[in-house]
């Protein structure tokens, strides 16, 4: 179920999916070979846009909506508001970690429903995946890792972006007072 329409299926012959125009601009597959943080580093080389919001551009990754991007930059330590063009190697080498990890975790739990209900599974069941959220639609709750309350920024349309401002920090420790 998409209430929201966020996306599309398509029946193909033989995994014929590479005929399908929309497939063809789509960044690289989280789950595919190879995946990894060059391959990160180059398809977000120059972008000024916040990461918290290019990494659901599906042409620089397929797949990643603001769920996992916001559990992946936290895990990651990333602020969400940081300029893509601003993440080093390392960042982009956890990143790589990090995503295809939690969406095979989502998968095997059958994804993620959270409190609206919006998302069923195939067989209309929920989701098991928000039992492990740790700062998506958390805003105002002590964070796990530190107790810090967890924030949401709105941005582009109002849309949010949540996060620990303890565990993510806006400065990194380059620029921290010593």
């Amino acid at each position: 179920e998409d209430p929201r329409t966020f996306g599309e299926a398509y029946v193909v012959a033989g995994g014929h999916w590479s005929e399908i125009e929309e497939f063809l601009e789509t960044g690289p597959e989280p789950l595919g070979k190879p995946f990894d943080g060059e391959i990160l580093g180059a398809r977000f080389a120059g972008c000024p846009t916040p990461i918290g919001l290019s990494l659901m551009d599906q042409h620089r990754v397929a797949g990643l909506g603001k769920i996992y991007a916001d559990e992946a930059l936290f895990e990651a330590g990333i602020h969400p508001l940081r300029p893509s063009r601003g993440l080093g190697r390392k960042d982009w080498d956890r990143l790589a970690r990090i995503i295809p990890r939690l969406l095979r975790q989502a998968i095997r739990m059958g994804g993620t429903t959270t409190g609206d209900g919006g998302y069923l599974q195939s067989n209309g069941e929920p989701g098991r995946f928000a039992g492990r959220l740790r700062v998506y639609q958390r805003t105002g709750q002590p964070c796990f890792a530190c107790g810090t309350p967890i924030r949401r920024i709105a941005v582009q349309g109002n849309r949010g972006l949540h996060f620990c401002p303890r565990c993510q920090p806006r400065c990194q420790p380059r620029c921290q007072p010593r």
